[in-house]
C-alpha cells in the first residue's frame, strides 16, 4: 500500500499541475476572474492534499500499515475529488447538482487530516 498511496499523491500533484497550467494559458479567455480563482483555489488544495497523500504512504512505511491510515488516505482522495473537483466544475459551469460536492469534500479533507493525526498518536512504532 505504501507504493499506492505515494502514486497517487504524485497522480493528484501531476493532475493540479495540468489544471494550473490550463487555467493560466488556456481559460483565461474563456471564464471570468472569479471563476479562475476557483480554479486556483482548487489547484492549491489538490496540491496540498497530494503532499498528504504522499505523507500517508511515508507514514504506512514508518507505522507499518494501521487500519487509520488508509481511512486517511481514502478521505484525502475524497476530499480532492469533492472540495477540487467541485471548485472545477463550478469554475467550469458544470451541473448545479454537484456544487453540494465542495462542501462535503471539504469535510473529507478534514477527516483525513484527523485520521492522519489520530494514526500518528495511536500506532506504536513499528520500525
Amino acid at each position: 500500500m505504501i507504493r499506492f498511496w505515494i502514486a497517487a499523491g504524485a497522480l493528484s500533484a501531476a493532475s493540479a499541475v495540468a489544471m494550473g497550467a490550463v487555467s493560466a494559458h488556456a481559460l483565461a479567455a474563456f471564464v471570468s476572474p472569479m471563476e479562475l480563482e476557483l480554479i486556483d483555489m482548487g489547484v492549491e488544495y489538490q496540491l496540498w492534499h497530494a503532499l498528504a497523500l504522499i505523507s500517508v504512504g511515508l507514514a504506512s512505511a514508518y507505522f507499518g500499515n494501521r487500519r487509520l491510515l488508509p481511512l486517511a488516505g481514502i478521505a484525502f482522495i475524497l476530499g480532492t475529488l469533492g472540495f477540487s473537483g467541485g471548485l472545477y466544475n463550478l469554475a467550469l459551469g458544470g451541473p448545479i447538482f454537484l456544487h453540494p460536492l465542495v462542501p462535503i469534500g471539504g469535510g473529507f479533507y478534514i477527516l483525513g487530516w484527523l485520521m492522519l493525526a489520530a494514526a500518528a498518536i495511536f500506532s506504536p512504532r513499528t520500525k
